[in-house]
Order: C-alpha cells, then structure tokens, then sequence
C-alpha cells in the first residue's frame, strides 16, 4: 500500500544517517507513482545524506518532478549534500527557474555549495540575466 511506502520513507529519515544503507532503496522510491512516497523519499534523502555520483541521474529526474514538494525536498536535499554532476548541475540550473520559490533558493544553494566551475557558471548565468523576480506581484511580494 502506498501509505506504508510513504510511512517507511519518514520513518528512514527520522534515524537519520544511520539509515545510509537505504539511500538506494529510497532513490527508487522517488519513481513511485504516488506523490507522498516521492516526498516522503526525497526529505529521507536529505535527512540521510551521503549521497554519491550514482544518485545524481535520480535526482535530476526528481528535480523535475511534477509536484511542486517533490522538487523542493529534492532540491533541498541537494543543497545539503551535493553532488556535483553535470546531469544534476543541469538539473539544477533549470529549477533556479521553477515555479516555486523554495526550489529556486535551494538549488542556488545546492549550486553555491558545489564550488564548481560548471556550478558557479550556472549560479551566475542566472543571476545576471534575472533582473526582477518574474513570481513577484503586488498579490505576492515575498
């Protein structure tokens, strides 16, 4: 049942990274048809940590999820322990341009964090061709 997906997934991230041996486990959980076991994974994700070069395809993909959460928990993930891949630097140059707020701060974080050439020119690319916030209205000013 999806529920229990979803509640294993929480539970891996309540131990913390102690749990480090279900990353792989938790990875393809981010391709679960159901939403809350994708978001449940991706905050575990973050949580864990230790993450390798091998994740980064998921993440990417992840990082381009259709739910809005997903994005920023995978995101956030990534700002707490990179890796610094093209394929995710991809990833994460596309959702400095997402939709939700939360997702474009964590990747500039995930890519400031990086360090990388190829990282920084993506943090910078952005930055200097984005003169006004394109979200910001006088509805919504933060």
């Amino acid at each position: 049942a999806w529920w229990v997906r979803a509640a294993a997934a929480e539970v891996l991230g309540d131990v913390g990274p102690s749990a480090q041996r279900a990353i792989p486990v938790l990875l393809g959980a981010l391709r679960d048809d159901q939403v809350w076991v994708r978001r449940n994974a991706a905050d575990a994700i973050g949580t864990i940590g230790g993450l390798t070069s091998e994740a980064g395809p998921v993440l990417a993909t992840a990082l381009r999820d259709e739910d809005e959460r997903i994005r920023r928990n995978v995101a956030f993930a990534m700002s707490k322990h990179a890796v610094p891949i093209p394929e995710v630097i991809s990833a994460l140059r596309d959702a400095l341009r997402d939709e939700g707020r939360y997702v474009q701060y964590y990747a500039a974080t995930a890519l400031r964090r990086m360090g990388t050439p190829e990282a920084n020119d993506a943090l910078w690319d952005s930055m200097l061709t984005s003169r006004w916030c394109p979200v910001t209205t006088k509805k919504s000013p933060y």
